[in-house]
């Protein structure tokens, strides 16, 4: 399986990103949420878009990514091409600050974090999902199928995780930090082809669920 850094392999992914069942997908939307309802208030930001699910849910939503590929998917006039080590988000703006299944695609997602803290108003939230390091531990890669073959994205979500552990600092509280499974009533999610069995993911720690939350104005 050939190993693609984090902007060739979105850049590959982006044809087909939409296309077929996505578990891990399905799981990190029902675990957002389930964090913040169907229809959160406000301005929100999601960081690191795709090809633009949240921002078709949620009409106040705006997003950001790296990928021009993936951004060609997403409705043109609510999008950036921005890296999140450098987002382009004015300061106090941000009622919610979504990040699925990106942060750990970044060289410094502490950093990443920093600035979308910044972004974030007073009350304001930020949001991550992203594949739980013991996942990680036991085999599990964000993988997908294109040119006839299979590509693996290279990620490190146990330095995203470190990240998190560290807390939102001063002024901010850490709302909600668990680990997100799936279950049993997801076997569907695992029928296709080459699917693992349900019984192999239900005792795994899928994904990593963080919610801070902004409780001083600076």
């Amino acid at each position: 399986m050939a190993v693609l850094d984090p902007r060739e392999g979105f850049q590959r992914w982006a044809a087909c990103y939409d296309s077929g069942d996505n578990a891990l997908r399905k799981l990190s939307d029902r675990a957002v949420r389930e964090a913040v309802g169907e229809h959160p208030p406000g301005l929100i930001l999601d960081a690191g878009c795709g090809t633009g699910s949240w921002l078709r849910a949620w009409p106040r939503a705006v997003g950001l990514d790296f990928s021009p590929a993936m951004l060609s998917r997403c409705p043109p006039d609510r999008v950036a091409l921005a890296d999140l080590a450098a987002p382009p988000v004015r300061p106090d703006s941000c009622d919610l600050i979504v990040a699925c299944l990106t942060l750990s695609y970044l060289a410094d997602p502490a950093a990443a974090l920093r600035l979308l803290q910044r972004a974030a108003r007073p009350s304001g939230r930020i949001v991550v999902v992203d594949l739980h390091p013991a996942a990680h531990q036991a085999g599990w890669r964000r993988t997908f199928e294109a040119d006839g073959q299979t590509w693996e994205i290279r990620s490190r979500p146990d330095r995203l995780a470190e990240a998190l552990a560290a807390g939102p600092g001063p002024g901010w509280a850490e709302q909600q930090r668990e680990a997100v499974s799936f279950r049993w009533e997801d076997r569907a999610w695992f029928e296709r082809p080459g699917a693992p069995e349900i019984g192999r993911v239900v005792s795994v720690p899928a994904l990593l669920l963080t919610v801070w939350s902004r409780t001083a104005v600076f």
